[in-house]
């Protein structure tokens, strides 16, 4: 099984490639999408099943956003109910040695998480890459946490041009709640940092177009992803996504 961590800024679409890729899963038998009947939390629900009757809800809002990724890894599950926000996580990296970290993270883990065996994958994703680069100024612990945690695959969404950097900010704002200026000199060094590393990178515009999205999936997996429910989710996910993002990827 490839572990695979996907970290990105708020707002850079990393639940959404988290879906992308679990659907593409072999363990994943059906992909069935229908409107929320949870009180409270509107919107159309994606239900994956797998191969052992189990499945996982996943949630696509109004405004597009995608919500219940972290239950597709013990590692993400665990984190996600210790329920740390980026403060209390920048904390902990300074009053804390990554290795001690790491091991009062995940021993968080819930003894009845169901965890599917036989997958092709299991898929974390967070916001860890900004964190460290905003509290430790570099990404070099990033990468020691990374491999902490086994990660076979880190995936970072990267935030280079015009269009990725106007995808997130609208993002940020719009389901997040949390504006951000991608003009600042603090973001721009951030993703300098990204660029720097040798991990898989995506660009955020990247994933408003199909071909290279099922290029990327791919080539991250080698090979081993299929693109069976990869319509339907996609589709059905831009179809919520705001029309001031969709006008700027006209010239795609």
């Amino acid at each position: 099984m490839q572990s695979i961590f996907i970290s990105y800024h708020g707002g850079a679409g990393g639940d959404f490639l988290a879906l992308l890729l679990e659907v593409g899963d072999s363990a994943v038998v059906s992909v069935d999408i229908s409107e929320s009947d949870r009180e409270g939390h509107p919107g159309d629900m994606f239900k994956l099943t797998y191969n052992d009757g189990t499945y996982k809800r996943i949630l696509l809002k109004p405004d597009g956003a995608i919500k219940g990724t972290w239950t597709f890894s013990r590692i993400g599950d665990a984190y996600r109910r210790y329920q740390w926000d980026s403060t209390v996580f920048g904390q902990m990296l300074l009053d804390n040695k990554l290795e001690e970290l790491v091991d009062e993270l995940t021993e968080k883990h819930c003894n009845d998480f169901h965890f599917t065996d036989g997958k092709d994958y299991q898929i974390t994703a967070g916001h860890e890459v900004i964190i460290f680069s905003e509290t430790l100024g570099s990404l070099d612990e990033f990468t020691k946490f990374c491999k902490l945690n086994n990660y076979d695959t880190v995936v970072l969404l990267t935030m280079n041009s015009d269009i990725s950097k106007q995808i997130t900010s609208l993002n940020a704002k719009n389901k997040n709640n949390s504006p951000v200026d991608t003009n600042t000199s603090s973001f721009n060094s951030f993703t300098e940092m990204m660029n720097k590393t040798e991990h898989f990178k995506i660009e955020v515009e990247e994933l408003f177009n199909k071909n290279i999205m099922k290029s990327k999936l791919k080539e991250l997996t080698y090979d081993k992803w299929n693109d069976k429910f990869f319509d339907l989710v996609y589709d059905k996910y831009m179809s919520k996504q705001t029309r001031r993002i969709r006008r700027s990827l006209w010239t795609l």
